[in-house]
């Protein structure tokens, strides 16, 4: 599976090449529709940072076939690194 980010006018997004998405889980609600998405990107910090100037941006999750499966907006991020020493 992969992603698919989207600017709020729907365009689509050229995401940094220094960040390396994956899809941990996303979830539908009983009622119909996506209801939540994890999604983890490593990199460096800068590129991690820059992440903010997108929140409420769209996000799809395409399967191997080329469907959506899963859509929504980034609603929050959690950013965080190791130290090292």
């Amino acid at each position: 599976m992969k992603f698919i980010m989207k600017r709020r006018d729907f365009s689509d997004l050229v995401i940094p090449l220094n960040l390396e998405f994956s899809i941990d889980r996303y979830s539908w609600s009983t009622f119909g529709g996506p209801k939540q998405a994890t999604i983890t990107a490593i990199g460096d910090r800068a590129a991690l940072y820059e992440l903010v100037n997108h929140m409420r941006d769209r996000v799809e999750i395409i399967n191997v076939r080329g469907d959506c499966v899963w859509w929504g907006y980034i609603a929050s991020l959690v950013i965080s690194w190791k130290a090292i020493g």
